[in-house]
């Protein structure tokens, strides 16, 4: 079996799973692990286990296929990625003012897609940001702050030649 296959049984079997998992879930209110110790609670946990673990695999076997069919769109993420823990720690930031009661609160409020539209609005403007810092800069700032501590010394943050 090549590995292609073996990522599209994954991808196949993963969303065969998931999908009536999650309408499972859907069905049972959602997970409610804190609040509900009744039989409905464990099943709860059952279909968010089946539901969560499997679309996982499904998402990990469908990006990988792409990645193999060289699909070059993949490009935009370079940047971000080079910027992984700055961008996932400015994203944790961002939407815990958006989206908890620390800030606005609307995690609550609003419309599962309006929260998805606010969501892809903050991707999209931390992947313009990550390639206008990295035309500048050789690392991300948090990357170059875990360098320095990880190397002991102050590494240069700037290109030498531009």
């Amino acid at each position: 079996m090549t590995d292609k296959t073996l990522l599209k049984r994954t991808l196949v079997i993963g969303l065969v799973i998931a999908f009536p998992a999650s309408l499972w879930l859907k069905q049972l209110g959602g997970l409610n692990v804190f609040s509900d110790y009744s039989a409905n609670g464990l099943y709860s946990v059952i279909a968010y286990s089946l539901a969560v673990f499997p679309m996982g695999l499904a998402y990990a076997a469908g990006f990988a296929l792409l990645w193999f069919k060289k699909s070059y769109w993949f490009i935009i993420f370079a940047a971000p990625g080079r910027m992984a823990l700055t961008n996932y720690l400015s994203q944790t930031l961002i939407s815990i003012i958006i989206f908890y009661g620390l800030g606005f609160g609307l995690g609550m409020r609003g419309a599962p897609m309006s929260l998805l539209f606010i969501a892809l609005i903050i991707l999209v403007l931390q992947i313009g940001y990550s390639a206008l810092w990295l035309k500048y800069f050789r690392f991300g700032p948090v990357e170059w702050l875990w360098r320095c501590m990880t190397y002991g010394k102050l590494i240069p943050i700037r290109y030498v030649n531009r």
